[in-house]
């Protein structure tokens, strides 16, 4: 078995709460990738990094709940916290997200930014649209102020598959 290594320092600043995202030559090298917009891009890895820190599962929970009542359908606790990546190890990874306007702004992303670049995400094969805040679940189209719930795709890969 191998060691665990530092994580080198010029990688985070300072704190604990390092979240990495693997980025693999075949996401870098795809088509569907590559068609995207550089901003886009940075979004995705965004979104990947950003998905598993407790700020968004915390967000993800409470939106969760939001939009399970709105279609009257109420979960446990238990469930909302299996769904919200509350609870580890858990055998049904949904990979759901939801990404407000607060922590946007983290990145420095305006929101308006932010749809376009979800836009892209989606017609891309990179992210779905799961739910809105009209609660129902849609294809792809629908977006929401108020609540929309993400989850990532693998459509991309099917869509070009890179030559090795």
């Amino acid at each position: 078995m191998g060691r665990n290594k530092p994580v080198p320092k010029y990688l985070y600043g300072n704190g604990d709460d390092l979240h990495f995202v693997m980025v693999t030559a075949n996401l870098l090298q795809s088509e569907g990738f590559q068609e995207l917009s550089r901003p886009a891009q940075l979004f995705y890895l965004i979104c990947c990094a950003h998905k598993n820190t407790e700020m968004q599962r915390q967000c993800l929970y409470k939106t969760l709940e939001e939009y399970f009542n709105l279609l009257d359908d109420p979960k446990s606790e238990y469930d909302l916290k299996l769904l919200s990546g509350q609870i580890k190890n858990r055998p049904d990874d949904k990979m759901y997200f939801v990404f407000p306007a607060s922590h946007l702004k983290l990145y420095g992303i305006t929101p308006q930014y932010a749809s376009k670049y979800k836009r892209e995400l989606i017609e891309h094969g990179f992210i779905r649209v799961v739910g809105n805040e009209k609660g129902k679940r849609c294809p792809n189209q629908d977006f929401s102020k108020r609540i929309t719930i993400y989850a990532f795709n693998t459509g991309w890969k099917k869509q070009n598959p890179v030559n090795q």
